[in-house]
């Protein structure tokens, strides 16, 4: 992928996110400080980003304000995978065009899906 997201000053994936945190976002992002019930929300079995007036948790004055230890389907999105998938640069994203898609990408996104399954399955607690 090429494309830079925050140097355009693009945050509309931010909102309304519904971002699949692994147990490495939420050590990491509780690393730099913040308290798991900040910006975690369980829905279904599944650990999600936060949102707070219908904006990601992370983000600051339109600027994603976790961007080096932001979660792992940030760093790969626009990439998404569909129902039955297909892995895929995301419809919803404005600036879709300029990104690419390559195998490392496609490995990475099918890595992250298969980590977050997993850790859905052992039902892994997360303290609030």
């Amino acid at each position: 992928m090429v494309f830079d997201c925050l140097n355009a000053k693009c945050s509309t994936c931010c909102k309304d996110t519904l971002m699949p945190l692994t147990l490495e976002d939420i050590k990491r992002l509780t690393g730099k400080g913040y308290k798991v019930r900040e910006f975690v929300v369980t829905c279904g079995g599944e650990r999600k980003l936060r949102n707070l007036n219908g904006y990601c948790f992370f983000l600051d004055e339109g600027a994603c304000s976790v961007y080096d230890e932001r979660p792992t389907g940030c760093r790969l999105y626009p990439l998404v995978a569909d129902w039955r998938g297909m892995v895929r640069i995301d419809p919803m994203c404005r600036h879709g065009d300029k990104f690419t898609i390559d195998e490392e990408d496609v490995y990475q996104l099918r890595h992250l899906l298969k980590k977050l399954r997993a850790e859905k399955r052992r039902e892994i607690p997360v303290k609030f």
